[in-house]
């Protein structure tokens, strides 16, 4: 479990700071800057965090889609017939002991908050599964 606490937490600074740094050097590699012209995708787990950067960075970011990817961690480790029921005794060191989602981690908070932006300011948001 330690261990798992250990990973987790380095990943967390580890692409939180490889993020920054990467935002911060687009404009030196000629990456726009303009949110319309930027867009995150990702597979599985990549595509929850693309759209969550996405709903969370909309100033950035003009769209994101998720490709086989879940909406509601939370949900999928805890849904036996999901398969999940092997991450319900991790699951409290990962969402805490109430087991819910943070607002800016639940996409769906993060939604309703875009949608009060104007409409060509709100991220464009593709989620598909097959």
């Amino acid at each position: 479990m330690k261990e798992l606490i250990v990973i987790l937490m380095s990943a967390i600074l580890v692409n939180n700071y490889v993020l920054n740094k990467f935002l911060g050097i687009c404009p030196f590699l000629g990456v726009s800057d303009k949110p319309e012209d930027t867009f995150a995708s990702g597979l599985s787990m990549g595509g929850y965090a693309a759209i969550k950067l996405a709903l969370r960075n909309p100033e950035r970011f003009g769209g994101a889609a998720g490709l086989s990817s879940t909406i509601n961690p939370l949900h999928y480790g805890l849904s036996p017939e999901l398969g999940g029921e092997l991450c319900i005794k991790d699951a409290p060191a990962i969402f805490g002991a109430d087991l819910k989602l943070k607002d800016e981690d639940n996409l769906f908070e993060l939604a309703k908050k875009c949608a009060l932006l104007p409409e060509e300011k709100r991220p464009r948001i593709i989620s598909c599964v097959g």
